[in-house]
């Protein structure tokens, strides 16, 4: 899709994501679009895994969006990643 037709769509509020539950920063964003690619970046200990857990994982879950993640982390290991998630599911 080239970029005149994303903003005439996006005019027409067709642009519809899935919303993260940051109000502000999602109508900057037009909540998580298809095919977005999001890379957080901070210092240790700064709060990156849980603001991407709550935003991009628990409120799309909640809101009954069926979404594929790919999680890349050189912080954690998959079995730290594994019992954050369960820890907020179970």
């Amino acid at each position: 899709m080239n970029f005149i037709k994303q903003v005439e769509d996006g005019r027409l509020g067709l642009n519809k994501g899935v919303p993260g539950g940051l109000p502000a920063f999602d109508k900057a964003m037009f909540n998580t679009q298809h095919g977005k690619i999001i890379g957080l970046v901070g210092g240790a200990k700064a709060g990156k895994t849980a603001m991407l857990i709550q935003r991009y994982i628990v409120y799309p879950f909640l809101a009954g969006e069926n979404i594929k993640w790919i999680w890349y982390s050189l912080e954690m290991s998959r079995n730290q990643i594994i019992a954050r998630l369960t820890s907020i599911f179970a």
